[in-house]
């Protein structure tokens, strides 16, 4: 994936908000067997410090509502980050924000939930709620067994579909966990990467098809399928999406968007171009 140049931009489609990427001390766990988002991190705490303060002096509170990513979990940001987030808040009239941690920090939550001045969104990648596919294949490092177990702690939960092995009734399992145990939840289709996990396309297709629907889901935001909005119709561009360093290509599609100020990586980044809109991600959840 490498290091994102942009690290501020805009969601403007379900639960619109403000977000910023910033930098943070390594992945605590850092072993996920999909995943070299982790690359994205440092060492230097004054070089972190600064770069993130840069980032978020682009916030504008327009939405009311922050979400603050970094390569691992909130808990690994730099303490002075952690002190300006809640400054940026106040400053900008902030009503929600979202974090994102790994399960490992689960008993951890209540206590940043203290530190911030409001209510927290907190995200967690359970990529599957299959607990063998989760550990043996992913390597996540999550040792829950049950959707309630999660549902007890996180409030948000980023599953991961289209993977080599990955089965149809997984991911109806996985899907049917999230409505029937979140308020709120995020689907990310997997893109290959650098690593050894690969793409399923027919998987992928299947889940294109059967979980169209959830396009119209208000309470469901889902990442790397590449589909184009016309008005009230959806229309699905299949083929591979490619992220490029600001420009993102559909494969095997004559469909090309330069990216602005907006960046790229395992969140949604819209482009407007007239009435349509592409949107694409790298499918990194």
């Amino acid at each position: 994936m490498g290091v994102p140049e942009e690290r501020y931009s805009k969601i403007a489609g379900k639960n619109q908000r403000e977000i910023c990427l910033l930098r943070a001390f390594p992945c605590a766990w850092g072993k996920c067997a999909f995943c070299d988002y982790i690359e994205d991190n440092g060492r230097d705490t004054q070089a972190m410090v600064s770069l993130n303060h840069q980032v978020l002096q682009q916030v504008t509170g327009e939405f009311g509502v922050l979400e603050v990513i970094n390569s691992g979990s909130c808990f690994e940001l730099p303490e002075e980050t952690l002190d300006e987030i809640a400054e940026v808040i106040r400053e900008k009239k902030i009503r929600k924000l979202f974090f994102e941690a790994h399960w490992m920090y689960r008993n951890h939550l209540e206590k940043m939930r203290r530190r911030m001045p409001v209510p927290i969104v907190f995200k967690t990648g359970v990529e599957t709620f299959d607990y063998d596919f989760r550990e043996r294949v992913l390597n996540k490092h999550a040792d829950f067994t049950e959707p309630e177990q999660v549902a007890k702690y996180f409030d948000s939960p980023c599953l991961m579909v289209g993977i080599k092995g990955q089965t149809k009734d997984m991911i109806r399992y996985d899907i049917q966990c999230l409505k029937k145990y979140f308020k709120l939840g995020t689907v990310n289709v997997y893109n290959n990467n650098t690593t050894s996990i690969r793409r399923d396309e027919e998987l992928v297709a299947w889940f294109m098809e059967e979980y169209r629907w959830l396009l119209d889901d208000p309470s469901v935001e889902v990442r790397g399928m590449s589909f184009v909005l016309q008005g009230e119709q959806a229309t699905w561009l299949h083929g591979s999406c490619s992220v490029l360093h600001g420009s993102c290509s559909v494969l095997h599609e004559s469909c090309s968007v330069l990216h602005g100020s907006g960046f790229v990586l395992h969140r949604t980044n819209p482009v407007l171009q007239g009435q349509n809109r592409l949107l694409i991600n790298s499918g990194i959840p």
